[in-house]
């Protein structure tokens, strides 16, 4: 009901809606630091970051047009130690990401970093340590 409600207002145009439903080839894995026990405010903030991060980076690529026209589509996993992710980010170092380092002023100490998020990937591109990690 909500979603039909809203149609009538001028800036709906710039909804998601223009985006492909299908399935998605396309997808952004965003990482968490669970070792840093964030809220679910604090999380959705630093997704919201590291989205902007790479879309600052990646806004005119031709890689980035192809996402938004997949969807798009974002995966949000928790990695819970940092053994753990430093692991993951050796594994992966030679794959494009933005880091979130945050200001410290809330839920986490100054410099810490909250989240990764990796340029989109298709199935066969998906590193091998994302598969045993869980959805947030």
């Amino acid at each position: 009901m909500l979603s039909e409600f809203i149609q009538k207002y001028r800036d709906f145009q710039f909804s998601n809606l223009k985006y492909s439903h299908q399935t998605p080839e396309l997808k952004v894995y965003i990482l968490i630091n669970g070792s840093l026990r964030l809220g679910k405010g604090k999380i959705g903030s630093q997704v919201g970051h590291a989205i902007q991060l790479l879309t600052e980076n990646l806004g005119n690529s031709n890689l980035w047009k192809k996402y938004q026209s997949c969807g798009i589509p974002k995966i949000v996993l928790n990695v819970p130690s940092e053994e753990q992710f430093i692991e993951i980010l050796e594994e992966t170092k030679d794959i494009f990401k933005v880091y979130v380092i945050d200001a410290g002023k809330t839920q986490c100490a100054e410099n810490s970093m909250t989240c990764v998020a990796y340029i989109p990937m298709n199935k066969k591109e998906i590193p091998r340590c994302f598969t045993n990690l869980k959805l947030i």
